[in-house]
């Protein structure tokens, strides 16, 4: 496969993107090596920059009819609502 390489920027492919010099495949590779404490603190940027990023950003009409039949979902729901630790509660095996 061919690495795509750019000098600035980024741009998306299927682990083609590029970051500087650096490809997605490359970050994957570091990402793997960092203990969880650091892959946690840095996924958590990633979203913050990623939401931040994310709200001008148009849907496409098949994200929209899925956002659409995710909403009409909930809006049908009649169970009343239920505490986190009551759902805990219920879906994990208990000691």
């Amino acid at each position: 496969m061919r690495q795509e390489r750019r000098r600035v920027g980024w741009t998306a492919g299927p682990l083609r993107t590029t970051l500087s010099s650096v490809t997605t495949l490359q970050l994957v590779e570091e990402f793997r090596k960092l203990p969880a404490a650091d892959k946690a603190s840095l996924l958590d940027t990633l979203w913050v920059e990623l939401a931040a990023t994310t709200e001008h950003t148009p849907l496409s009409d098949l994200e929209r009819q899925a956002l659409d039949r995710r909403l009409a979902e909930v809006a049908q729901d009649q169970r009343p609502d239920r505490s986190w630790d009551d759902l805990r509660g219920e879906l994990l095996p208990h000691p």
